[in-house]
């Protein structure tokens, strides 16, 4: 159900975020706030079918709509039709927590995964009807991979947990994974990411946090406990590997996040970390953009910009790559940086927050 429209628009203002050394001898660049870019927030409770308090843990944009549901509690999965403020029943999803999900054209697909104390490593496919598909070479069984669309008909699955003596509270051994899967949708065939990835050193035990722009994946730094600041970048046209340059680098930091933008790539936050940087894959090169404007977590949006989320600079940010500008925004009420983001065709989406230490179920959607 729809609980209000237009229920709070984007807080435009100015920001005191002044150029600041970090210790290091950069410099962050100085960049203005203030835009008459707007916005509105649209709030929905939870699908009907949903237990009470539950909030959706997965949520997938499709050309049609986007589809909600929670993995961890096992509901039911629904779809809230583009244009509508009702949500209906689509599918039961397969089992799978810790699955990497992506839209791809109108399909839904989950990778790998966990049922129970079992890791695999085949994906689910739904168009109408669920089936599976499984790599015909040797692809560990994994959790918690990333999922990037390369087209409308084939997805990358890279990097991933596994463990060993799992249980409820994860523990047992945790063995982080640094190779790759090329899924083509039009046929159900696979191929390995090849070549000689760099990030299988010794010295590079972790999975990294990553983005995908112009046919190359981006991965750098750490995604599990150990901070990093290495990664290499993967082209996937010539099927070959590269090292990305430590110099000018990021500190190193995990659990950040990763964009795709203006043929560039970005780091964010991260683990006691709220900078952006930008890296240019052409030149190898870093820059620093941002302190106190950014947040710890955030998405990309259409036409190149950057939401960054939970900063120090008002609750958040639009950063505008091409034009080296901000737009501060508030949050909805009761929006944390806790909250997940997907970016939809008009906005972003936010769900399985917590409010005020309580599980938010309502999800929120920022039409921009």
């Amino acid at each position: 159900m729809l609980r209000s429209l237009a229920l709070i628009s984007i807080s435009v203002g100015p920001c005191s975020c002044a150029s600041s050394n970090r210790g290091d001898g950069q410099t962050s660049a100085r960049f203005e706030c203030g835009s008459s870019r707007t916005g509105s927030w649209v709030v929905f409770d939870p699908p009907a079918g949903f237990p009470s308090g539950v909030a959706p843990d997965t949520m997938v944009p499709l050309p049609q709509g986007v589809v909600a549901w929670n993995a961890n509690r096992e509901t039911q999965a629904y779809i809230l039709p583009n244009g509508s403020s009702e949500w209906e029943y689509l599918t039961d999803p397969p089992v799978r927590k810790g699955a990497a999900n992506v839209g791809l054209g109108g399909s839904i697909l989950l990778g790998m995964g966990r049922d129970g104390d079992t890791m695999t490593n085949e994906i689910h496919i739904f168009d109408q009807e669920w089936r599976e598909s499984s790599p015909n070479f040797s692809f560990s069984a994994r959790s918690n991979a990333w999922a990037f669309r390369v087209s409308d008909s084939e997805v990358v699955f890279f990097g991933g947990l596994n463990y060993e003596g799992i249980d409820d509270r994860y523990s047992g051994k945790v063995n982080t994974l640094n190779d790759g899967a090329i899924f083509d949708l039009r046929d159900d065939s696979w191929s390995p990411i090849s070549g000689d990835n760099p990030l299988l050193d010794p010295g590079i035990p972790n999975q990294s946090a990553g983005a995908l722009g112009e046919a190359r994946l981006f991965v750098w730094g750490s995604d599990a406990i150990t901070s990093l600041s290495s990664g290499a970048i993967y082209d996937l046209e010539s099927r070959s590997w590269s090292k990305i340059s430590s110099v000018g680098a990021p500190s190193p930091r995990h659990h950040h996040a990763a964009f795709y933008a203006l043929g560039d790539f970005f780091v964010q936050g991260g683990s006691g970390f709220d900078d952006l940087w930008r890296y240019d894959p052409d030149d190898d090169v870093w820059s620093r953009i941002a302190t106190k404007n950014s947040g710890a977590s955030g998405v990309a949006l259409p036409g190149d910009r950057l939401l960054l989320t939970g900063g120090n600079c008002g609750s958040g940010v639009i950063y505008d790559p091409s034009e080296d500008s901000t737009v501060t925004l508030t949050l909805n009420s009761g929006l944390l940086v806790s909250t997940r983001q997907i970016s939809g065709q008009e906005g972003v989406w936010f769900f399985a927050g917590l409010d005020h230490s309580e599980e938010d179920d309502r999800i929120h959607f920022l039409k921009l």
